[in-house]
């Protein structure tokens, strides 16, 4: 766990070493067994079991902002929000849209470089979790996955100030967040928006103009 998890490990452990989680992981285990065979019909998400916390190499001690997603876009994902493998020939539409908006706001509507991945956002300091980490092509996990999401919440309103979370207004985790400590920056879901890039409302600079505001113009993210 401590490998997995990294710079996460000390906070997480009350909640790693608990029934409750450990409970989690064996039903996880058993549905990637099971996933394997061709007659079932049901699959997991992401596909790669070891790309479930990717997500917690984002590292802790330098945390800037936390975006929180639904649950992985399916055979799309690689365990990150809103990420989209590049191996596809087209993106999930909800990661087009992300690449559509990035572009229109810091390259004039044209970047080549743009990686669906998302990886990049990563080593500077951003968290794209999930509140599921995991779903199956029949039903979210949502449900399995909610204490362990705000717990995470939890310790990181905790032990820091300051932090950009942006969430789904309808989300039942905006109600969680101390925006007496923290930021906190809502948008409508994305997926509602797939055909229409324009009418999405969230913007990427929204978080820069805080993190430059707090701490300078080096602070920023790099989208």
């Amino acid at each position: 766990m401590e490998q997995i998890f990294k710079t996460w490990y000390k906070h997480l452990k009350p909640i790693l070493d608990s029934k409750y989680f450990i409970n989690l992981v064996k039903q996880l285990d058993s549905q990637y067994e099971l996933s394997k065979f061709m007659f079932n019909k049901i699959k997991i998400y992401p596909t790669d079991k070891k790309k479930v916390f990717k997500c917690f190499n984002c590292d802790f001690n330098n945390l800037k902002v936390v975006f929180i997603g639904s649950k992985p876009f399916d055979e799309f994902s690689e365990g990150l929000a809103f990420d989209s493998t590049n191996d596809k020939i087209r993106l999930h539409s909800t990661s087009e849209l992300i690449r559509y908006k990035i572009e229109e706001e810091f390259y004039d509507g044209f970047h080549l470089g743009h990686d669906a991945t998302l990886e990049y956002l990563v080593p500077q300091g951003v968290l794209l979790l999930n509140e599921s980490l995991t779903t199956t092509n029949q039903k979210d996990h949502k449900e399995l996955w909610s204490q362990f999401i705000q717990f995470v919440i939890k310790i990181i309103q905790d032990n820091n100030t300051g932090i950009i979370f942006c969430i789904d207004r309808q989300s039942d985790l905006v109600k969680l967040i101390d925006t007496k400590k923290h930021h906190l920056l809502t948008f409508e879901d994305p997926t509602k928006c797939d055909y229409d890039f324009n009418s999405w409302d969230f913007k990427f600079k929204d978080i820069n103009n805080i993190l430059e505001h707090m701490n300078g113009s080096e602070y920023k993210i790099k989208f």
